[in-house]
């Protein structure tokens, strides 16, 4: 039983869970996209919703995937 508990603990918490998963729900070439045009929105050269328009994704997502992605940069 005590082994059992070691391992729960070992998961990572929920909020390091959602921000690992949402970069692999894109596919080749949205990552393509998204590094494509990423320094361009950090310029503010395109707005958010063009840019979550052209990478095919509803704004929470877009948001959260920036997220994720600002983290590993």
């Amino acid at each position: 039983m005590e082994v059992y508990k070691n391992v729960a603990n070992n998961y990572p918490k929920k909020d390091n869970l959602n921000l690992v998963t949402y970069l692999y729900l894109l596919d080749r070439h949205q990552r393509e996209v998204l590094t494509q045009y990423y320094p361009r929105w950090v310029k503010r050269e395109i707005t958010d919703s063009y840019f979550s328009k052209i990478l095919c994704l509803e704004v929470q997502v877009f948001y959260r995937i920036i997220k994720e992605y600002d983290a590993l940069i």
